[in-house]
């Protein structure tokens, strides 16, 4: 048993309360993999916000270069 609970560590558990990084179906609290069956769809949100703070990232830098560049 214990040799199994140690392989689970480090392996993608099918039923794991915390995951965190290892995508698991019936994870309770999704952090940031794609969980089919989440009672809380923040996995949904998180790609949302990451892109359009990506986005925003991006698109600052550009604008400050512009002006820059007329000049």
């Amino acid at each position: 048993m214990i040799v199994s609970l140690s392989r689970a560590s480090l392996t993608p558990s099918p039923t794991s309360s915390t995951p965190s990084l290892t995508p698991s179906p019936t994870s309770s609290t999704p952090s940031l993999t794609p969980s089919p069956t989440s009672s809380t769809p923040s996995s949904t949100s998180l790609p949302t916000s990451l892109i359009a703070f990506s986005s925003s990232l991006s698109l600052q830098p550009t604008n400050k270069a512009d002006p820059n560049n007329n000049a």
